[in-house]
């Protein structure tokens, strides 16, 4: 069977931020061959206002489930940890969210996702850990690497990088 490599982002600015990304991450590896983290970042909220300060990071992880089922296990993840699954039309505080950011390289584009995330490179808070974890990996869209999005980045939030790890 397939092994399928995949980049997610995590963010949280609701509850405990590390305990609440750490479980994300304990829950991701059972499904995972390989996993990787990227250090973890505090950022600004993007595209709402808010007081709560976000924790992000990137992983890096490679699962045998196909896309369907790993897409759900993601949702059954942030429901697990008390995200609410209402349709909202902006942006708002999170206790989590885990979004696909890149699937083998694929372009993927339905009802229920698209891949690579359409707005990965306009969040400097997706960069940056991408940074971490693979600066020469090609966008498939834009055929620019993570370090060029990151260069080109029309984010200007302060995201600073959190002593804090997951393990």
């Amino acid at each position: 069977m397939e092994v399928n490599k995949v980049y997610l982002s995590l963010g949280s600015n609701l509850g405990d931020s590390i305990q609440i990304l750490q479980k994300a991450y304990d829950l991701l590896k059972k499904v995972s061959k390989k996993h990787v983290c990227s250090s973890l970042y505090n950022s600004p909220p993007w595209g709402f206002e808010s007081e709560n300060e976000f924790l992000n990071c990137c992983l890096y992880i490679e699962t045998r489930l196909g896309l369907n089922d790993f897409h759900l296990t993601c949702k059954e993840i942030e429901l697990a940890l008390g995200k609410s699954m209402q349709l909202k039309q902006s942006y708002e505080d999170r206790l989590v969210d885990i979004d696909i950011l890149f699937w083998n390289q694929q372009i993927v584009e339905s009802d229920l996702l698209n891949i690579p995330h359409p707005r990965l490179h306009l969040r400097n808070f997706v960069l940056l850990p991408l940074l971490d974890l693979n600066p020469e990996l090609i966008h498939p869209k834009m055929n620019l690497s993570i370090e060029e999005l990151y260069l080109c980045s029309p984010d200007s939030g302060d995201i600073f990088l959190n002593e804090l790890k997951l393990s």
